[in-house]
């Protein structure tokens, strides 16, 4: 609307606005007008995304709902798992109430106060079971409480299993709260095993005390003599321990000594365990050597050394590259084996010297005796050795069991040929494993005393492999 001269200046007479304040005022209320209708559009835009991204939600909880498998439904696997909770809690009070002891709640209270079924308590129930009722059955004898527990722990175990399968479509607060509820359930379970299988008290039982007219070791005497038998475990076992066994023997028949009979018994058990360590070592020494088929079949094709004595061998690299490789009952042998191997089997050794290396396996030493070995192996297992040096460089611990008076020392073969394949096959660098030997036969935390570090002064310096020996065959008689 346009204003005319005259009437802009009767306005500006009347309200006594210069030109200048009527120009700013009319300006004013023109860019609040201007941000009013801007506003307005702004709102109506974001009204309208918003009812396009309700729409596109709701589309996509369609297509969702459509595509979800019918088994994936959290409604009805948190359906399953209250009626799983209430039976439980159901059995659990009823064996409480047929065994006369009261409970701090009914099954009923306590699963409405759980989370799950508070969970479960905004969903719509149409489609629930009916839960089980709790009846109290007649007295459980232990026999039953048993087997109700154990069906109980065997149901909530399940439940675990079943929340873990579903963790992948069960939202994460669902997942916790049913952690929590399978948490309780044990915790419940546990205590109710405590108060209806409660464990007997400790009693200490009434023994005949035994007469101090004669010590045990008499009465187990006269009773061999008087059976004309004697038991073969403890002659085996003390057959070495002759000393304490005489003593033994001759203060038995003395009651007025019991602490002297008690010291004499402790020897004799240290007397025993070092006795069947011993023949634990020597047991290969009673026996014939006999090699098993698979040892013979590589000893026939090539690949084995087998009853041979006073022999300096030489293998090159082309004759032991790959493959296994068995050393059998060898006796005063130098043997050099300057190829890869796979793994080295030695057995029935005795004064022998074994350079080898590198064997990208294992390498088993069974039954030698007198012996010095220069081994580099990924991994080194001595089983029944005695009296024998190890030089090594290996990539585990050693492992030793049975065995007696072994040192360990680093590998020593100097040869340019072999430091090169042991670098090539990442046994290049000794990495100080051959002193941190495990002892199976020896369990306590202290240092074994079967095995211990080559003093440097008796260590071999410096080995290098031969110019003289056998070259080629590596046959020998079986």
């Amino acid at each position: 609307m346009s204003i005319t001269a005259p009437a802009m200046a009767h306005h500006l007479a009347a309200s006594e606005m210069t030109p200048e304040a009527f120009a700013a005022s009319s300006s004013a209320a023109a860019f609040a007008g201007a941000a009013a209708a801007g506003a307005v559009a702004v709102f109506d835009k974001l009204a309208a995304l918003e009812v396009a991204r309700r729409l596109e939600w709701d589309r996509r909880r369609m297509e969702c709902q459509e595509a979800a498998d019918p088994g994936e439904s959290v409604k009805s696997f948190l359906g399953s798992w209250v009626e799983c909770e209430r039976s439980i809690r159901c059995g659990l009070f009823a064996m409480y109430t047929a065994a006369g002891m009261p409970t701090a709640a009914s099954p009923e209270t306590a699963a409405s106060g759980s989370s799950i079924s508070e969970s479960m308590s905004n969903l719509s129930t149409s489609d629930s079971t009916p839960s089980t009722a709790c009846t109290p059955t007649s007295l459980p004898d232990a026999v039953t409480v048993i087997a109700g527990l154990d069906a109980f722990t065997a149901d909530i175990l399940n439940m675990e299993r079943s929340a873990a399968s579903a963790s992948y479509y069960l939202p994460t607060y669902d997942q916790k709260k049913c952690a929590l509820l399978v948490a309780s359930l044990r915790a419940e379970m546990d205590e109710a095993r405590k108060v209806l299988l409660p464990k007997r008290k400790f009693a200490f039982s009434k023994k005949v005390s035994r007469t101090r007219t004669e010590p045990p070791t008499a009465t187990a005497e006269t009773a061999s003599t008087a059976n004309g038998t004697t038991a073969p475990s403890l002659s085996s076992t003390c057959h070495t321990a002759t000393n304490s066994s005489s003593s033994s023997s001759s203060t038995a028949h003395q009651p007025s000594q019991p602490a002297a009979d008690q010291s004499q018994g402790s020897a004799g058990t240290a007397g025993s365990t070092a006795a069947a360590t011993a023949a634990a070592v020597e047991e290969p020494d009673s026996h014939s050597f006999q090699p098993n088929a698979r040892d013979i079949a590589l000893v026939q094709s090539g690949r084995g050394l087998m009853n041979v004595t006073d022999r300096v061998i030489v293998l090159s690299g082309e004759q032991l590259e790959g493959g296994e490789f068995v050393l059998l009952g060898l006796q005063r042998c130098s043997i050099y084996l300057l190829g890869r191997l796979t793994m080295l089997r030695i057995s029935r050794l005795q004064d022998c010297k074994i350079f080898a290396g590198p064997i990208t396996g294992p390498c088993f030493v069974d039954a030698a005796q007198r012996c010095t070995f220069v081994i580099a192996s990924y991994q080194v297992r001595i089983h029944r050795a005695q009296h024998s040096d190890f030089y090594l460089r290996v990539r585990s611990k050693p492992i030793i069991e049975h065995s007696l008076r072994l040192r360990f020392a680093p590998y020593c073969l100097e040869d340019e040929g072999v430091q090169s394949r042991l670098a090539a096959h990442r046994l290049g660098v000794d990495v100080g494993l051959w002193c941190e030997v495990d002892d199976f036969g020896w369990i306590k935390a202290v240092q074994s005393p079967n095995w211990c570090v080559l003093p440097v002064g008796e260590r071999l310096a410096g080995v290098r492999v031969p110019d003289v020996g056998q070259v080629g065959s590596v046959t020998a008689a079986v």
